[in-house]
């Protein structure tokens, strides 16, 4: 369809129709189409049908307009939201799948998407190194504690073997002298019983020494009464040398 002189291009605003003569007993109407969004500015491409009522020529033309965002990311989707709801007439606009699916593949709502998994991953990691903190102190603590435990249990051991020790020592010592005492004991009873033969054969000499000649006569009769004479006086040289003895280990 040829395009008249009052259908020119105009940038208008999509919330505001611009007003303009060329316009003047024209109907207005715009139909929303789908627009890639880029960080700094959004382009809509819109679609203008202007019919002259006192004519009745139509002519479509097609807009872009460029606005600046100014607004964060969360006010622009509700405005979109707002403003594609008003001026569609589709029930697409109220419907929950289609606007899941729209949210989805809306790259503003990946990036978000994108944000939150790595802010999980990054508290993911800080919980991760968090908890394999404690795991290593814990360890560490436990391997102190068994060191303590076996350095405890090894000076038990060395106390135990150093007593053992001095008191093997103390038992040989003893033993030694047990050993000792008792060979003084053997030695002086030895003794002893050498002293007594000597004074056994000391008191027989004596007792010889005692007899009358003239009872040891040739006969028989002299004879014997000569080995009783002696029997006689050694009994009488024990019982005088026992009492002596006994008279000195009673003196105090």
């Amino acid at each position: 369809m040829p395009k008249g002189d009052t259908c020119a291009n105009v940038k208008t605003n999509k919330r505001v129709p611009t007003e303009s003569n060329a316009f003047e007993g024209c109907e207005i109407s715009l139909i929303k189409k789908k627009v890639t969004p880029s960080p700094s500015r959004k382009l809509s491409k819109l679609k203008a049908t202007i019919t002259r009522q006192d004519e009745g020529d139509e002519c479509e033309e097609d807009i872009e307009e460029e606005t600046e965002s100014s607004c964060d990311e969360k006010e622009e989707e509700e405005e979109e939201e707002e403003d594609f709801c008003s001026e569609s007439s589709s029930d697409d606009c109220m419907d929950p799948i289609f606007i899941k699916r729209r949210q989805k593949d809306d790259p503003k709502s990946i990036k978000k998407k994108h944000k939150e998994l790595a802010k999980k991953r990054k508290d993911l990691k800080k919980e991760c190194e968090k908890k394999a903190k404690e795991i290593i102190k814990e360890f560490k603590m436990k391997e102190k504690q068994r060191q303590r435990k076996e350095k405890d249990r090894l000076n038990k051991v060395k106390r135990y073997e150093k007593q053992k020790d001095k008191e093997e020592k103390k038992c040989r010592k003893e033993r030694q002298k047990c050993e000792k005492d008792k060979e003084k004991v053997r030695r002086a009873k030895e003794k002893e019983r050498l002293r007594n033969l000597k004074d056994k054969m000391k008191m027989k000499c004596d007792s010889l020494k005692y007899a009358r000649t003239s009872d040891c006569e040739e006969d028989a009769e002299t004879l014997y009464s000569c080995v009783a004479a002696s029997r006689a006086a050694t009994k009488a040289a024990l019982a005088k040398r026992r009492s002596e003895k006994l008279n000195k280990q009673c003196v105090c």
